[in-house]
């Protein structure tokens, strides 16, 4: 593909992703003075010239007949901008008060718990729990009905509650909202818990997550959005965004690129932890059950939607690129420039 027309692919596969997201680049910008002076929403990872660089880099990794299936990945991958986060915190909230109204439970009477750091630091569930506080300022829920922390929690919170809603961003495959469910139970004592109404939600759920859940967590509701606009596909189910009779033999070429970078000691990331096989990221961060091809920055790939870690390499790698095609381009006018004197 000459370079002309793998930039203007690129440039097509970019505007593809915003439209699949509803995400309008004009409003984003990668610059924090640029955004505060415009009026515009700082997000570094969706401003339209550095995601088409990103993804210019990244594309180049895959054998030039086996771009096309990821270029079709990214054109459907889920990106959560932080406006979307907040719709959805507050769509899926909405949506938990309604039902238990209808079972005679007030808002107040609901307790939500997240899942806590496992390290201390940083995580998700920070911006979880700021969110569903500011999505239910106007019915005056306050910091006391959401749990951060269940190991320094007072008892006496549970005090005049009647359902405990435990909730995460992702439910990739419900390990670790399992492992916050037990650990309450344990710290509260897990005869308390009968004498509530149990449920247990995501920002985004996958079906696997569902299916595990309702098998290994007793006496609890995995609660869904009606249509499940909460769910989140495979996406290499057969249907979605390739051909059913395509699929395996593409799925093998997706995994060849996977297993290059996938496998960190006992730890394997082929085809997204737990080999969820999800295409998201939040604005925040990109949950590890995501393609590892998207966020594992290595010499042979340049991710578009870095984790944590990745962000930084993946950033220097960009800016070298982007020196090292400037510098080409001075020497290219020197060189022309020279040619015709």
């Amino acid at each position: 593909m000459l370079k002309k027309e793998k930039n203007k692919r690129v440039i097509e596969s970019v505007d593809q992703f915003y439209k699949f997201n509803h995400i309008n680049s004009e409003k984003y910008a990668s610059d924090q003075m640029e955004a505060y002076r415009e009026n515009k929403t700082y997000d570094a990872q969706i401003a339209r010239a550095d995601l088409e660089e990103k993804v210019g880099c990244w594309i180049e990794r895959f054998n030039e007949s086996e771009r096309e299936y990821f270029f079709s990945l990214f054109e459907n991958y889920n990106y959560i901008s932080e406006n979307e986060y907040k719709h959805r915190i507050w769509q899926l909230s909405e949506a938990i008060y309604e039902e238990l109204e209808e079972k005679q439970i007030a808002r107040e009477e609901v307790l939500f718990v997240t899942v806590p750091s496992p390290k201390g630091v940083s995580c998700g569930g920070d911006q979880l729990r700021s969110h569903l506080l500011c999505a239910n300022l106007d019915w005056g829920m306050d910091k006391n009905l959401i749990i951060a922390d269940i190991e320094k929690m007072n008892l006496s919170l549970l005090v005049g509650k009647k359902a405990i809603v435990f909730i995460d961003d992702i439910l990739g495959t419900g390990f670790s909202i399992r492992e916050t469910i037990e650990n309450f139970a344990e710290y509260c004592g897990e005869k308390i818990l009968d004498d509530y109404l149990i449920y247990v939600t995501g920002i985004l759920i996958t079906k696997r997550a569902v299916r595990y859940l309702s098998k290994k967590v007793r006496k609890t509701k995995v609660f869904q959005l009606q249509g499940e606009k909460n769910s989140i596909k495979n996406c290499m189910t057969g249907g979605y965004i390739f051909k059913e009779e395509e699929k395996r033999k593409i799925e093998k070429i997706i995994e060849k690129y996977e297993k290059e970078i996938g496998i960190e000691g006992e730890k394997d990331f082929t085809m997204g932890f737990g080999k969820c096989k999800i295409l998201l990221s939040f604005f925040y961060n990109t949950p590890n059950n995501t393609l590892c091809s998207f966020w594992k920055c290595t010499d042979k790939n340049i991710p578009p939607f870095p984790r944590d870690k990745d962000r930084r390499p993946t950033l220097d790698i960009i800016r070298k690129r982007k020196k090292r095609n400037t510098d080409n381009a001075y020497l290219k006018g020197c060189f022309d420039t020279y040619e015709n004197v």
